[in-house]
């Protein structure tokens, strides 16, 4: 299977939070996880607004940022996808970041399996691509 994971969801790689399991799920074998180049800066803010909130410690931090460029099969460069991205955005009326991750999925004919409740919540025919939240998955095998 074919999917495009945003920071949301690969951050609950690493700490525990609500839906991790099914976050989990995702690095089971047979998975093909992929994500805009964009997705490192974005854990690393992830992870530094956890670290103010000490919802995480120094360490967690750390190993998030170092350890998730290993968990993808492609980290495509936004230089390839922001174009389409700028497009969806003005569309959709949705942030830039955002739709690196639509657009990302749309080139990659993969599934976006998204922590953002409003993604999935999108209706627009030119979206020619599945987008799940997080939840919909299964959790994985204790």
């Amino acid at each position: 299977m074919n999917y495009v994971v945003d920071a949301g969801v690969a951050f609950k790689w690493f700490v525990k939070e609500p839906l991790r399991p099914q976050a989990l799920h995702l690095l089971d074998a047979d998975r093909l996880l992929q994500a805009p180049d964009l997705i490192l800066a974005e854990m690393a803010e992830i992870a530094r607004l956890k670290l103010q909130r000490s919802e995480i410690v120094l360490a967690q931090a750390q190993e998030a940022i170092h350890q998730a460029p290993m968990f993808f099969e492609r980290l495509v460069p936004v230089q390839e996808l922001h174009e389409r991205a700028f497009e969806l955005s003005l569309k959709l009326q949705r942030p830039l970041a955002i739709c690196l991750y639509l657009a990302c999925a749309e080139v990659l004919k993969a599934t976006l399996i998204t922590a953002d409740r409003t993604l999935t919540e999108l209706q627009d025919d030119s979206l020619t691509f599945p987008v799940l939240h997080l939840s919909a998955l299964p959790a994985a095998a204790a």
